[in-house]
């Protein structure tokens, strides 16, 4: 919000506290919004104050502020979860904050819920979400994807999370039994699956989600451990954090296979001479896609070899197959 004009230097982020005595309709246009809260900072009716610090909510600076609060409400740094929730804690403050449904399996997080500190609110509960990101943000989510224009989105899961319902329903129980055996029954499936431990891969996942739909499958541990290792060095598996969803429901989707160069798709496009090997037409090549010979799943690599250009009729035909 722009409040201080010529103060706030545009190519920084500038950390500040804004205090909020008075809001009323300054610009008669029958609501009481932000751009009223913009015009009384602007006229000096509240208070903006920029912070010495860089508005890390460790820092003396914003502790002191925290002690202030009756009520926290923020979207807290996810990285940073566990130790923001701590500090809330250990101050005592009433807080609504937004968090992925796996703070709930932290060991950090979990011992509230337990003694009926904390609980979930509303949820996603019709489908996944997604959400457009900045071209510089780094895609690490377990669901993501990049459309053809480049634009990034990672995607919130939705399906399958009804827990949220039922701890809205149960907040004021006075034990949690039923849910404390539910998450041993996960974690008790994963150990059993999947015995080799890999933290950097497995953390984060939407593991509730998955033992709930796969979890009365049977697996063979010694044979997905062999896959996954296969998996981890494929070249080709650009997304390694969906390895274990595809080997439940056999997406490659999940994989985020590698895609065929732009020079691996001019060299194809000239060897076939821009006939399409389907249809046997000519086509530009901006009028084709490069498409798997061998597809990935048998055993194909993404190598100028194995690549061949197809119209895009035809590759969605095969596609669709």
């Amino acid at each position: 919000m722009p409040v201080l004009d010529n103060t706030l230097d545009e190519n920084v982020k500038n950390p500040y506290k804004v205090e909020i005595t008075e809001v009323t309709d300054e610009n008669k246009d029958g609501r009481v919004d932000l751009a009223d809260v913009e015009y009384l900072l602007k006229n000096k009716k509240n208070i903006l104050t920029l912070l010495e610090g860089n508005g890390d909510f460790r820092s003396d600076e914003c502790i002191e502020l925290l002690k202030e609060a009756d009520v926290v409400v923020t979207n807290p740094p996810f990285s940073l979860f566990r130790e923001f929730v701590a500090q809330l804690i250990a101050y005592k403050k009433d807080f609504l904050i937004i968090g992925n449904i796996n703070a709930i399996t932290y060991k950090e997080v979990f011992p509230l819920i337990m003694q009926n500190k904390v609980w979930l609110g509303a949820s996603i509960h019709s489908g996944d979400r997604e959400f457009r990101v900045p071209d510089s943000y780094p895609l690490q989510a377990a669901g993501y994807r990049v459309d053809k224009n480049g634009t990034k989105y990672i995607r919130v899961k939705g399906e399958g999370i009804e827990i949220e319902d039922y701890m809205s329903q149960h907040q004021h129980d006075t034990n949690c039994t039923e849910l404390w055996l539910y998450f041993q029954a996960v974690i008790n499936w994963i150990q059993a699956t999947f015995p080799n431990y890999r933290g950097k891969l497995m953390k984060g996942l939407d593991w509730g989600i998955y033992h709930n739909k796969f979890g009365k499958g049977k697996y063979d541990p010694k044979k997905l451990e062999t896959r996954i290792v296969e998996l981890l060095e494929d070249e080709d598996v650009s997304h390694q954090k969906g390895i274990y969803e595809y080997l439940l429901d056999g997406e490659e989707r999940h994989l985020s296979i590698r895609a065929f160069s732009s020079k691996m798709a001019r060299t194809a496009y000239e060897r076939q001479k821009g006939i399409c090997p389907r249809c046997g037409k000519y086509y530009e090549i901006e009028e084709m896609q490069a498409d798997h010979i061998t597809p990935w799943s048998k055993g194909g690599k993404t190598i100028v070899e194995n690549c061949q250009m197809l119209c895009a009729d035809c590759n969605r035909r095969k596609s669709n197959i």
